[in-house]
């Protein structure tokens, strides 16, 4: 049986104290191999006490990454999450939402050739860099594709 791959999972957050740790226990309770995976809280500099909570998690889990995001913008904390990953597979997530048990090994699941996933109930396309085009709400996409997060004023890729 192959291996499965690497995820990175990266979470833009700002002032999220109340919700991240859940986020972060549903993450750690996921069925995926933790030797295959990294979680990388990219913090939009909180002053609300997320920092501790984020701080206190990654000193007891090693999978977990604290990144600094001094634009506190999310389309730049997806850029520096993404950045800075070592995994074959990224999955975007939302620091206020818990995840089922299954969600990464389902995700990750579908061969890396697929044009279309599945993630919070969006279906996003992904297609190869080297057609320069552009996928739509990347939230589960291997890296070697190009993947864009839309703002309301631009596109910047991830």
């Amino acid at each position: 049986m192959s291996r499965p791959p690497v995820v990175s999972v990266v979470v833009p957050c700002r002032n999220e104290a109340k919700y991240v740790g859940r986020m972060l226990d549903s993450i750690l309770a996921n069925e995926y191999p933790r030797e295959r995976l990294e979680v990388l809280i990219v913090d939009g500099l909180s002053d609300d006490g997320t920092r501790a909570v984020i701080s206190d998690y990654a000193s007891r889990h090693p999978v977990i990454r604290v990144i600094d995001n001094p634009h506190r913008t999310t389309p730049y904390a997806l850029n520096l999450g993404i950045s800075r990953s070592r995994g074959t597979i990224i999955m975007r997530m939302d620091a206020h939402t818990y995840y089922p048990p299954n969600y990464i090994a389902d995700l990750s699941a579908t061969p890396s050739t697929a044009s279309a996933r599945m993630s919070h109930g969006k279906s996003t396309r992904c297609r190869s860099a080297a057609s320069g085009e552009k996928c739509s709400s990347a939230w589960a996409c291997s890296t070697k594709n190009w993947c864009a997060t839309k703002t309301m004023s631009s596109t910047s890729g991830c």
